[in-house]
């Protein structure tokens, strides 16, 4: 509805195409609790679990091809949660994804960018933040069991 499109453009969300997308401005100046819901449901619609085949790497990412996104929920991670990452490049032209039955078909694509929470920070971003989803916080916990045995 219309009033539903006025009050998203009011909180900070356009219509840019993916490659320019931002961070609304309002969660700067929003509650702790605002921004961890912000983080919680970006993290549990794009943010996976990367784990190596035997669990000796294990990082919580979030893949975009707006740098200009991952690099304010860097700030926003850091500044207010203490929590370190990393973003990296990633550069293709062209990528084999399924179509509309399923076939894999080649189509060009837009370079991406990686936000990676390694390590170091990895317990931190689940015990202040975590996903929105059940189903990733119990991935997690199953894989962070699995690898201190």
């Amino acid at each position: 509805s219309k009033r539903l499109i006025e009050w998203l453009t009011q909180l900070g969300v356009s219509d840019k195409k993916s490659q320019h997308k931002e961070m609304p401005k309002s969660i700067w100046n929003a509650s702790i609790e605002t921004k961890i819901g912000f983080l919680q449901g970006y993290f549990g619609a794009d943010g996976t679990i990367d784990a190596s085949i035997n669990h000796q790497a294990l990082a919580i990412t979030v893949s975009s091809t707006s740098i200009s996104l991952l690099q304010s929920i860097q700030l926003l991670l850091l500044s207010v949660f203490g929590i370190a990452s990393k973003i990296y490049f990633y550069s293709r032209r062209t990528s084999m994804l399924p179509d509309s039955n399923r076939n894999l078909k080649e189509y060009n694509v837009h370079d991406s960018y990686k936000l990676t929470i390694g390590k170091n920070n990895r317990s931190k971003f689940m015990n202040t933040i975590s996903f929105s989803l059940t189903r990733k916080n119990d991935k997690y916990k199953n894989i962070f069991f699995y690898e201190i045995i």
